[in-house]
């Protein structure tokens, strides 16, 4: 077919190459290549993909009228009909041959966001500060892109984290036979007593808090930074155990509404001042600085003038403490004294230095909050052992007549088709081996399931797999081409991994079992179904920061003594979530695409509306 057409096309190339001799050579010929754009060696063999794309190119500029230039010689009405009749029949002819050429499918392995996505679904962990990821190299893009096959290699440093990852998930994943007790930690002024070598009036504030009749400790500005910060020392070494933690706190924030310019300060009056729950952990730096894989685990929003007692239930993984910040405070505090000194001398006449500083912090006056309380209580499980746990060993002891059972299982699920009979075999021979040199089951268990996630059947996407071909045809309702492609279960993690850049759920591997799924009828409810499902929200979040380039927002930000706002009211986060949430309307409600262009509705927050100029009391009702 591609022989026909190349032989074709360069035979109908007279009349075409009359035009471009005409009028396009002046400029994009031997002598001159403006744009870099060279049309006198151009093929008439439209099956490369290059010579395709200078074809397409020819084709958009003559449509737009923008070639050639008003000042250069001009075609007639009538050659320029020709010509563009002509490079457009040709283009729709090499795209359609392009669209017959079965080419063979790229294995590819799944990508960081993939990976940490499976584990989840795999084991039912609670990732909000669990990542396996995070020694793993930058998956390599394409146009922007990170889940093309072709740039995703597996290096041998990459292998070596594959397998310090699994060893962290398995163990991870399974825990001890006795339930963690719960505990409770009451906590009072100073929380943080440690900090003295890097902020001198710490020693001041702690010696003023013990004389208070009602101790609190202060947080004076918004930035996740120096000062920014209140650790808990009471739990320094973080929680002893995985699991779901209550966090008590009474506290208030102060002077929400102050008489200082308000450009100055760089807070809304309008919002109350919230309370952030920030994790941390002493094995990711210093807990009242900001730390690398820090999460927020809840937003309190904090009452005026007088301490109340707020909660909020969060996860925290073993070793973390949920860290106390000022989510919409002043940008950087240690600032804003000088400048008030100068410009309200009558309201703030305090002379500054820094043996003073605490009683400047105290009577300036500006958005702050105060924490008087603290406590925290957990861990606390709906069911024991965890989701994690009873996945694998289903809540039952383990032992050797289990094995098995146990890692057959297990690879079914991982491998997300049935595991083959010798690879079953193969990791209970790993299993058995670890037996004989004396490892207790579990122990030797441990180490099979590791060898599982380190499996190129987990890693990778298989384009065909066991069992045979895909039942149904294009006569009985089946997906064409479906059959000679794609195995049933790779049709479903295929669609999986699209939708949800995930597994595929126990439906979807029901439906690969039965072959129901390479029907055409049962293929479209499925992807109803599953964009309807929340993990879709993956494909529209992942997509837009791929295509719109959003994992980039934040690269350059401006400068804090100017724009105060971008960190004040976050602006970062609400204008990526804005795109995200304003593509996901559009693919739920199957509107027209041309809103992307032009459209009279967007999704804001307060300070989002405030940095657009949008009017806010709509937030106020």
């Amino acid at each position: 077919l591609m022989l026909a057409l190349s032989s074709v096309s360069a035979a109908a190339l007279d009349p075409a190459g009359k035009f471009l001799k005409d009028y396009c050579v002046n400029c994009h010929g031997a002598d001159k290549q403006k744009a870099d754009r060279r049309f006198d060696t151009l093929s008439g063999d439209f099956s490369g993909d290059e010579t395709l794309g200078n074809w397409q190119d020819i084709l958009d500029q003559l449509n737009l009228g923008e070639m050639p230039p008003e000042k250069s010689k001009q075609p007639s009405a009538g050659e320029l009909k020709q010509m563009v009749a002509w490079v457009t029949s040709e283009i729709a002819w090499a795209r359609e041959a392009h669209r017959g050429r079965v080419e063979e499918t790229v294995l590819r392995r799944l990508n960081r966001r993939e990976y940490r996505n499976t584990i989840r679904d795999l084991f039912g962990f609670d990732m909000t500060m669990f990542d396996p990821t995070k020694g793993f190299p930058e998956d390599d893009e394409e146009e922007g892109f990170d889940n093309l096959g072709e740039t995703l290699v597996t290096s041998e440093h990459l292998l070596g984290r594959y397998l310090e990852a699994a060893d962290v998930v398995i163990e991870k994943a399974i825990v001890a036979e006795e339930k963690p007790r719960t505990r409770t930690w009451k906590m009072k002024p100073p929380f943080d007593r440690t900090t003295d070598a890097h902020s001198g009036w710490v020693t001041h504030e702690r010696r003023m808090v013990q004389r208070m009749k009602e101790p609190f400790q202060t947080i004076f500005q918004g930035t996740k930074e120096r000062f920014g910060y209140r650790p808990l020392d009471d739990m320094k070494e973080g929680v002893p155990e995985d699991g779901f933690y209550t966090v008590r706190v009474k506290a208030c924030g102060l002077h929400r509404e102050h008489e200082y310019d308000r450009a100055l300060i760089g807070t809304d009056p309008a919002e109350p001042i919230r309370l952030a729950l920030v994790s941390g952990s002493q094995a990711f730096g210093t807990l009242h600085l900001r730390q690398s894989i820090e999460q927020t685990l809840a937003v309190i929003d904090l009452p005026d003038d007088k301490p109340e007692w707020r909660e909020a239930t969060v996860w925290l993984d073993k070793g973390f403490q949920p860290r106390m910040t000022y989510e919409n405070g002043p940008y950087f505090f240690k600032t804003l004294p000088n400048p008030i000194h100068r410009k309200y001398p009558d309201k703030f006449p305090i002379k500054l230095n820094y043996g003073n500083w605490w009683d400047v912090c105290q009577n300036i006056h500006t958005p702050q909050l105060r924490v008087y309380e603290v406590e925290v209580k957990g861990p606390i499980y709906e069911q024991w052992p965890p989701a994690g746990h009873r996945r694998i060993l289903g809540g039952k002891p383990f032992s050797d007549d289990r094995a098995s059972e146990v890692i057959g299982a297990f690879a079914t699920r991982a491998f997300r088709r049935p595991a083959r009979a010798d690879e079953v075999a193969s990791l209970k021979g790993l299993y058995d081996a670890r037996r004989k040199l004396g490892e207790e089951p579990i122990a030797a268990l441990k180490a099979s399931l590791k060898a599982t996630l380190c499996s190129p059947s987990f890693l990778y996407l298989e384009g065909s797999g066991v069992g045979g071909a895909v039942s149904g045809s294009s006569a009985d309702g089946g997906v064409n081409g479906i059959n000679s492609v794609l195995h049933n279960y790779a049709l479903a993690s295929r669609l999986s991994y699209f939708l949800w850049s995930s597994m595929p759920d126990e439906t979807l591997l029901q439906l690969a079992a039965t072959g129901d799924l390479a029907k055409l009828e049962t293929l479209r409810q499925q992807t109803r179904r599953m964009l309807a499902d929340p993990r879709a929200t993956a494909f529209s979040a992942n997509f837009t920061d791929r295509w719109l380039k959003l994992y980039k927002l934040g690269e350059m930000p401006p400068d804090s003594r100017y724009f105060k706002s971008y960190y004040v009211g976050n602006l970062e986060t609400a204008m990526a979530e804005e795109t995200h949430r304003y593509f996901q309307h559009l693919l739920d409600g199957n509107l027209d695409i041309g809103l992307l262009l032009d459209s009279d509705f967007t999704f804001v927050n307060r300070p989002l509306a405030r940095h657009y100029g949008i009017d806010t009391s709509a937030f106020d009702k």
